[in-house]
């Protein structure tokens, strides 16, 4: 198992129209692990995650990616380092799809370099991984919200990083492919990258091997999914509305959600 801290943040507080957002979170994103961030609406999730990626600017605190202060990155190498998905991603217009995936191929040869092999065999990839190769020639204006929310995904996964950061990448997809996206993550964990994901179904989010629950701009526990402190800590800040039970299949534990109607 990996354990170095790839993107760390330390006490990072913001403040958003006035109101406080988050405050004083401290976390860290190691190398070969996946973390899924949950939490109630309003919790800070989507705000922590953006802090990471060095969208926004912390109130107080620092990001580090690899031991050095995001601020010190250049755009261009930061954006080869940290591939980031955002919860509501630009998704119409006229462009093609497999030209949207083409965009995260950009930090790797610049705006003014053309793509070459390397590039078009990560386009490639990343489309066959969210199965999206079938209308590469679409328009986006012509797509579903679950072929756009794919192709959207595949546009992060091309960029080949050693940072995953994807703000609720299951929104719009069906059972089939929410299933496909944890495999991806999964595997891109296992060789060695790091992925931090923020998901609303919190059976899904108890497959990562860590999960970090927030509420109110706070950062409540870190802990495995198995951990007896997480599962009561998630009912308790989800008002008792719903219950964590574990399952056995094929000799591994499995831990899920069941609402309390």
């Amino acid at each position: 198992m990996f354990e170095t801290p790839v993107l760390q943040g330390d006490g990072l507080s913001l403040r958003l129209g006035g109101r406080p957002v988050l405050d004083c979170v401290s976390v860290a994103l190691p190398a070969g692990q996946w973390v899924a961030i949950v939490g109630p609406n309003g919790a800070g999730k989507s705000s922590l995650l953006s802090l990471l990626a060095g969208l926004r600017q912390p109130l107080t605190g620092q990001v580090r990616l690899g031991g050095r202060p995001l601020s010190e990155w250049t755009s261009a190498a930061r954006a080869r380092q940290i591939a980031w998905l955002a919860q509501q991603g630009e998704a119409e217009g006229e462009i093609a799809a497999r030209d949207v995936v083409r965009l995260g191929r950009l930090p790797h040869h610049g705006l003014l370099g053309a793509p070459g092999p390397d590039d078009e065999a990560a386009v490639n990839a990343a489309m066959a991984e969210t199965e999206c190769s079938a209308f590469a020639r679409r328009r986006l204006n012509e797509l579903s919200g679950g072929e756009r929310q794919r192709v959207l995904l595949a546009r992060a996964l091309a960029v080949q990083s050693p940072v995953l950061l994807l703000d609720e990448p299951t929104a719009h997809l069906d059972a089939p492919h929410q299933r496909a996206l944890l495999r991806s993550v999964t595997q891109r964990a296992q060789a060695g990258a790091a992925v931090a994901v923020v998901l609303h179904d919190l059976t899904l989010a108890l497959a990562a091997d860590r999960v970090w629950l927030m509420n109110a701009g706070r950062l409540v526990v870190d802990a495995r999914p198995g951990d007896p402190a997480l599962h009561a800590a998630l009912v308790s800040v989800f008002q008792h509305a719903l219950a964590i039970e574990s399952l056995e299949r094929e000799g591994r534990v499995h831990y899920v959600a069941r609402p309390l109607l």
